[in-house]
């Protein structure tokens, strides 16, 4: 019925199961509120107010994503995107496959609860990519928040003229 605590005290199991529930609850309301608070920002301004947050997330990140990118080659620049995604949650795999073409999948999405209800945020990270690739056509083949199992964009680096 009790549990040692190390202190020479004991406690009630169900206060260790109280704490690991309250840890859940917490984690939900941590993926629960910004759906919540995109649902309220469309109530109280409109969907094009929805649109100008993304997008002014993606301009954030854009900025970000290029200083870190500046004077790379396509290859460098896809790991270095891999490795920026990665720190974010999104648990990328980067695989190649044939000459120039290569699989950029994002196994986890942080936001995929928001995205799910407001596709603006996948449109968002589509032309992110596109406009740090502007060298390759970028091409989403499956998204978590349409029901995928990840986020997968197929990049093929064009020709040089």
């Amino acid at each position: 019925m009790f549990a040692n605590n190390g202190d020479g005290g004991g406690r009630k199991n169900s206060e260790k199961r109280y704490s690991v529930s309250n840890k859940m609850a917490t984690a939900r309301e941590q993926t629960t509120r910004p759906k919540e608070l995109m649902e309220n920002v469309e109530e109280l301004f409109g969907e094009s107010h929805v649109a100008m947050l993304f997008e002014r997330r993606m301009k954030r990140i854009q900025q970000k994503y290029r200083e870190q990118m500046a004077g790379q080659s396509f290859e460098e620049r896809l790991d270095t995107l891999a490795k920026l995604q990665d720190a974010d949650g999104y648990m990328v795999k980067l695989e190649q496959k044939a000459d120039e073409v290569y699989s950029f999948i994002e196994t986890n999405c942080p936001i995929a609860r928001v995205a799910s209800e407001f596709p603006q945020a996948c449109q968002c990270e589509w032309s992110l990519f596109a406009s740090l690739f502007n060298d390759a056509q970028v091409d989403r083949t499956e998204c978590i928040a349409e029901g995928g199992t990840c986020c997968r964009y197929l990049l093929t680096k064009k020709q040089q003229t």
